[in-house]
Formats: C-alpha cells, structure tokens, sequence
C-alpha cells in the first residue's frame, strides 16, 4: 500500500513538472491529468494542481533550474545559432526571476526553432543546387530536429535522399510529406520515381496517375521543376515514366531485378 502511494507521488510530480512546460497549460488542464493518469477526485485535483503552480512559482531561481534542467538541456542540444542560445539564455532567466511565464518563453523557444528550421532549410537548397548531397542532406536533417513539419525541409530531403539512391528513405519523406499536402502532384510524381527505382512498378504507376489528376493544380513553380528535369511539360515528364514502367513490366524483368537489388537499402 505504502508503495503504491509512493508511485502516486512520483506520478504527481511527473505530471505537475511536465504541466508547468506545455504552452498555455492551465490549472484544470493539469487537474484533468491528475484525475485520468492517477485517479484522484476532481475536487482534490483541481485544489492540488492550484498549489502546485503556486508553489513553484515561489521557488528560488537554482531550484526551479534544478527542476527544468533536464529539459532546458534538451532544448539546448540542439545546434541553435550563438545568437539564438543567448537569447534563449536570457528568456530562461527572465522565467526563474518570474519576469515572464512559461506561456512566453516556450512560445519565443517555438518561434526560434521554427526560424531555425527555416535558416538550415535555405542553406541545405544551396548545397543542393551545387549538387553537394552530404552537406544538404546534413542541413535538412538539422532543419527537421528543430521542426519536424517543415514539409519544405522533408520533401527537399527527400530529393536528396533519392539522388543518392536511398530511395526507401526517399519514400519515407514524401510520404510524411504527403500526408500533410495531399494535393501536391509534385511529391506523388517524386515518391513514383522512388518506386520506379526499387522496381515496385505497381504502387509507382498509382502515384505518377494520382500526379496526373492533380496536375491542373500546378503553380508556376511546379511547372518550371518539369522543364529543369530537361522536359518540354508536365505532361511530357509523367509519359516519359509511364512509358519507363510499362517497358519493364514488359520487356527487362531481369533488369528490374537487379534495380531492386541495387536499390534495396537506406541510410
């Protein structure tokens, strides 16, 4: 019984420590936790998260950095510019002297690492532009530690992915990315190509017909990808992959095993 209440506790604590480093999360917010994960009454629970939030409000600034160490280090080890850590620095400070809350300072955190994100994003397409794979790949690997949704990034790691014949991992990006952009021809165009490469002619002929029927949603940009891959149009480059599957499919099976074994590996 003893052992039980101390597992509660710990649970307590727990809850109450990650509470105080969500956005925005509020007394009831960490009461409703309190009632599902340990089972305590709503009245006991709302009054408990109440007291927790005040009481480490009043800590000294060493405790509460004793308390967010682990975490602060965590959002630390990430490469963040000299000048984003200082700032970051500085908002950890303004926190533990109660200046700011933690609304504030996670959200200015969530602002940084967005902005990072980008700034590796920039520097990975110049790297790919000069065709040299490793750096950008490095950089968009970086620009998706700070945010795992920047489609930008996952697609552009994608691209790198594939020139570098890693193409199950080439698929694993465009498909993340898909499920954010469903009506993006360009990733289903791309994931095909993937496809092709591994010799899985079935899924790749669905994704260059899905890229089909959702060309006429094609911006600028879109179209002008076509013409830098040497095609005259849209059109062109998907008859060109349609013409490459249904000629293995019908003529080279032995070349299409060899693909597959040539391009059964990731990272």
């Amino acid at each position: 019984m003893e052992k039980q209440k101390e597992n509660d506790e710990a649970k307590l604590y727990r809850i109450a420590k990650e509470s105080f480093l969500v956005v925005g999360t509020t007394a009831e917010q960490m009461a409703k936790r309190f009632i599902d994960e340990v089972g305590i009454k709503q009245e006991e629970a709302l009054s408990l998260a109440k007291v927790c939030i005040d009481e480490f409000i009043r800590l000294s600034y060493p405790q509460k950095l004793k308390i967010l160490e682990e975490d602060i280090n965590k959002i630390k080890n990430l490469p963040f510019s000299d000048y984003n850590l200082s700032l970051i620095n500085e908002q950890v400070d303004l926190l533990c002297k109660n200046m700011i809350g933690y609304e504030q300072l996670f959200n200015y955190i969530l602002d940084v690492e967005i902005l990072e994100s980008e700034n590796w994003f920039v520097k990975g397409e110049k790297f790919f532009k000069d065709k040299n794979l490793d750096e950008a790949l490095k950089c968009f690997d970086i620009s998706l530690k700070f945010d795992p949704e920047n489609n930008d990034s996952l697609i552009a790691r994608g691209q790198v992915l594939q020139n570098l014949q890693l193409h199950k991992d080439a698929i694993k990006d465009f498909s993340q990315a898909i499920e954010e952009n469903e009506d993006a021809f360009d990733i289903f165009y791309l994931r095909g190509c993937s496809f092709i490469s591994i010799g899985d002619l079935n899924n790749a002929e669905k994704d260059i017909r899905k890229a089909i029927g959702l060309s006429h949603l094609a911006n600028n940009k879109q179209k002008q990808y076509a013409e830098e891959q040497g095609y005259e149009s849209i059109d062109a480059m998907f008859k060109t992959s349609l013409d490459l599957i249904y000629t293995f499919k019908e003529f080279h099976p032995m070349i299409l095993n060899k693909m597959r074994e040539k391009n059964d590996k990731s990272r």
